[in-house]
């Protein structure tokens, strides 16, 4: 399974495929709010407060913008990509998903609650080098998101891609998540934007 890099450069980010569709798909439309909405606190935020983080054990609001990016280019549209080639083996085509993937996918949103994950190099995202890095990693998901939707939308493939919750995901289920990834850190976001006003 692929993994994201807590230190890949905006230089390293995989680039997206020139063939890019001219309409945009519901899910596409969705996220593009979504990245609206990022791309104007990057616009309001200087990057010394993009970096500033509560405490030590909580990601800046930047180390979360790129773990937006890094998340998605290199686990949820990867795992599309892998889903929409063949399976080489069979068992691939029928991973089942977890109960907490059923109730997700069911509600299209994850539950509220932050996720707690111990911090490490595997897992906790660099802080941004620049907000360019930020904001050239949130266009590439979309440039990439615009080329796989309708892809999915016309595959048949049954093939699954393991996530350490959710069991086995198709392509369309994996391209949802990166959609719902996306809404979901708006709740951190406020709790960080509103951090920060208080120290400023």
């Amino acid at each position: 399974m692929n993994t994201i890099h807590p230190n890949t450069s905006a230089a390293e980010l995989p680039a997206a495929s020139a063939a890019i569709p001219t309409e945009d798909g519901p899910l596409l439309q969705s996220l593009k709010q979504s990245t609206g909405y990022y791309l104007s606190r990057i616009d309001a935020l200087d990057l010394e407060q993009l970096r500033r983080q509560p405490d030590p054990e909580e990601w800046s609001l930047g180390q979360m913008l790129m773990h937006l990016a890094g998340s998605a280019l290199y686990m949820q549209l990867a795992n599309v990509q892998r889903c929409l080639e063949t399976a080489e083996n069979p068992a691939e085509e029928s991973m089942p998903k977890t109960e907490i993937a059923r109730s997700v996918f069911l509600t299209g949103s994850f539950p509220p609650a932050p996720v707690r994950v111990p911090a490490s190099p595997q897992y906790t995202p660099q802080q941004p080098e620049s907000k360019a890095q930020i904001v050239t990693g949130l266009e590439r998901v979309l440039e990439t998101v615009r080329e796989l939707e309708p892809r999915v939308a016309a595959s048949s493939s049954r093939r699954t891609a393991p996530h350490p919750r959710f069991g086995g995901l198709n392509a369309a289920e994996w391209l949802k998540l990166t959609e719902m990834h996306y809404r979901h850190h708006r709740l951190q976001e406020a709790r960080l934007s509103a951090w920060l006003q208080s120290v400023d």
